[in-house]
């Protein structure tokens, strides 16, 4: 079981690898859903990389908006980013930036984030096919049906509490200290997230 959680600055990335962590997930300064997070430009994310591996822990790094095709260029050049720093996964929200990180990127591990709303079988197979090998599925999901149903293995983290919204995730800004949940992650078990 691996205990993975946020770390939106520097201080909260070292807390949480104080804390026990095993991993922490940390958003880039482009393509990570959460824009008012501290976030880690590209030197702030080498040092966090550093600062976790050192000590034996794992860093994922979200990008988990929607892409446009004009950006597709700086999709890249992120995505480059990541593969050079190392990073242990990155979080995935849009189909299309998965297929272009599994064609043009393959040593990256990648991760289905919350924001993928995956709520059945097919869609966790579909996404295996894209070379996802971890599924954080729609949180409306009991763990022990996810886990029966797909015959997939469980990692927990702790998260912030959101409201459902459309098909989306909105944060009530001002609960958002006060309110904590849990929440899991299923990974394929033929698949082992490791680099090519």
């Amino acid at each position: 079981m691996e205990l993975l959680s946020p770390a939106g600055n520097r201080e909260a990335l070292v807390a949480a690898i104080s804390c026990g962590a095993d991993a922490v997930y940390l958003g880039y300064t482009a393509f990570g859903a959460r824009s008012y997070a501290g976030n880690f430009d590209a030197d702030g994310l080498r040092e966090a990389v550093e600062y976790a591996h050192e000590r034996g822990r794992k860093v994922y790094v979200t990008v988990n908006t929607l892409v446009k095709q004009c950006e597709t260029d700086d999709l890249c050049d992120v995505l480059e980013l990541l593969g050079n720093t190392n990073v242990d996964a990155v979080l995935v929200q849009d189909l299309g930036v998965a297929r272009i990180a599994q064609a043009r990127f393959p040593q990256l591990v990648l991760h289905a984030s919350t924001q993928m709303t995956v709520t059945e079988s097919r869609s966790a197979l579909f996404l295996k096919s894209l070379g996802v090998c971890r599924i954080v599925p729609a949180r409306e999901l009991s763990l022990e049906s996810s886990c029966r149903r797909w015959g997939l293995h469980a990692s927990f983290r702790r998260g912030n509490a959101r409201l459902r919204n459309c098909g989306r995730w909105r944060i009530q800004a001002s609960r958002l200290k006060h309110l904590r949940m849990e929440h899991y992650a299923l990974r394929f078990p033929d698949n082992v997230c490791s680099r090519v």
